[in-house]
């Protein structure tokens, strides 16, 4: 009776509350001590499906023979079509593991299980999920196919993007712009995240802070692109940048209800692109900042906060410094230690649920209004997807409801018609609901300058 009374009920309502980041992190951490053994079993007991790896493989033994001409560059599904970091990070992989599958999918385990707790580090630092609801982040079969099993470099490239998430999330804007070049360099999708990422340094960041990441950005893509850059720099551009690029209507997971001949009209690519347009626009004017905010008060945001970050004297600094210190002191007794659970400070926190917000919902219309979906693709939403869902206003079943329906179409294999549109219906039930919600929003008089 006393167990039932009291221990299951208090169990269950700390089960169910986002802020509670003790009881978070101790389920995130049985998460991906589950994970770790899912992972060893998924890698002993299911067989491996070659698509791109010896592709991949035979690309980086033509650019280890010498050849650093991108045109020349070729494997068996087609020419390299991929940025300079792929090409560096699969030069590493080759040699580590002499182009053995076995030993890459051990180490593709290692990023998928640092992705995922990457991941969990940031819902439980922005309070977004109630710490039951972070098993779900497990709980894709596609996923682990995708990392497990078929070793896309779109498994390096979201390590970085969410690396570069939950620093921005934790307000170090400049390292995370520079972590996002990196993701970039791997594979291009990741610039879906960039209007997310330019709204949270208009609203949170300094306009000096803003020019030194873009510049820094840059700076590793030629640095990451200099062996290209110094003997053919027009035939690097060109196809590792390709935004023409034609996708194959056989693979396409979320248009294939359009008759193929629709689906290569280059019509239906601008409309799409035109759309992209019009959603970032409505996300920026009502869901990204405090209503009525222009650009030119973003900028002057900026500049008064540049100005006071370099006017502020070495004794303020020192004594906050001094202040913070003493306040981890003393709340180390009262709270979680854990780099899951840090030290709370409120409007920290409500910052950094803004920030996962931009960047997650600006991924998200890229997502829907994509020329083509892979099965490999599902890599570049599914974590953020989860995020979105408990930031509208939906029933918990409706959620639970939304993510199994989408979860079941990248399953489909073959996709099918109705699959596809299924997918469509699923992603546009979640982007009303976005528009039909209240976003987490601070006003721009509380928001501290980086």
């Amino acid at each position: 009776m006393g167990l039932k009374g009291e221990f299951l009920p208090e169990l269950w309502r700390r089960l169910n509350s986002p802020s509670d980041r003790r009881m978070a992190t101790r389920v995130a951490y049985m998460v991906l001590v589950i994970e770790v053994f899912f992972c060893l079993g998924i890698i002993w007991k299911v067989p491996y499906t070659e698509i791109d790896w010896e592709a991949y493989m035979e690309q980086i033994r033509t650019y280890k023979s010498g050849v650093r001409d991108y045109t020349q560059i070729q494997g068996g599904t087609g020419p390299l079509v991929y940025p300079a970091g792929h090409v560096h990070i699969f030069s590493w992989i080759e040699t580590l593991t002499g182009g053995s599958v076995a030993l890459a999918q051990w180490l593709f385990g290692v990023v998928y299980l640092v992705t995922q707790a990457v991941v969990l580090w940031t819902m439980v630092w922005v309070e977004i999920l109630p710490p039951w609801a972070l098993g779900l982040l497990a709980c894709s079969k596609r996923l682990h196919s995708i990392y497990l099993l078929r070793l896309f470099n779109d498994c390096w490239a979201m390590l970085f993007a969410h690396a570069a998430t939950a620093l921005m999330v934790y307000r170090n804007h400049n390292l995370a712009i520079v972590v996002y070049s990196v993701a970039v360099s791997v594979k291009m999708n990741v610039l879906l995240y960039a209007p997310g990422v330019l709204a949270i340094m208009l609203h949170q960041g300094t306009l000096d802070g803003l020019v030194v990441g873009v510049i820094t950005g840059i700076l590793v893509q030629v640095g990451l692109a200099l062996p290209f850059l110094l003997s053919h720099p027009r035939e690097y551009v060109s196809r590792a940048f390709q935004l023409t690029r034609t996708f194959l209507y056989e693979w396409t997971v979320n248009l294939k209800f359009l008759p193929e001949h629709i689906f290569l009209h280059p019509s239906l690519h601008l409309g799409l692109l035109f759309a992209h347009v019009v959603l970032l626009v409505y996300l920026w004017r009502t869901k990204w900042g405090p209503q009525g905010t222009t650009l030119r008060d973003c900028l002057r945001r900026m500049v008064e906060a540049t100005q006071r970050s370099t006017t502020r004297s070495l004794t303020e600094q020192k004594k906050k410094k001094k202040k913070e210190e003493k306040k981890i002191t003393t709340t180390t007794t009262t709270v979680s230690s854990s780099w899951l659970a840090p030290p709370r400070d409120e409007e920290e926190t409500l910052l950094g649920r803004q920030s996962l917000y931009m960047i997650a919902t600006a991924n998200f219309v890229g997502v829907l209004c994509a020329r083509s979906l892979h099965f490999q693709f599902y890599s570049w939403y599914f974590h953020s997807l989860v995020a979105i869902l408990w930031m509208i206003r939906l029933p918990t079943v409706v959620r639970l409801g939304l993510l199994g329906v989408i979860e079941y179409c990248w399953n489909r294999y073959p996709s099918t018609d109705k699959s596809s549109l299924t997918l469509l219906a699923a992603h546009s039930v979640v982007f009303a609901a976005t528009v039909w919600s209240t976003p987490p929003r601070i006003q721009a008089q509380k928001h501290k300058a980086t």
